[in-house]
């Protein structure tokens, strides 16, 4: 990430990512645990940029055959 992105980058607290994930923080633990869920920084509390929480609910989606209703 450049520097120029860092500037620009919004971060979230745990429980506003677990919030707009309809997930508990206790949840989001366990994920960083296990190494999986949305990426986040450590700096000194964990903290997650929008950009990658819009990301990892992005690679989530599933696509069904099935079309429109």
């Amino acid at each position: 990430m450049s520097e120029s992105e860092l500037e620009k980058t919004t971060f979230m607290k745990e429980h506003e990512v677990a919030e707009k994930l309809g997930v508990s923080t206790g949840t989001l633990r366990n994920w960083r645990s296990q190494g999986v869920g949305p990426a986040f920084h450590k700096m000194p509390s964990i903290r997650y940029s929008v950009k990658d929480v819009i990301e990892y609910i992005e690679k989530t989606r599933v696509e069904t055959a099935g079309g429109s209703i």
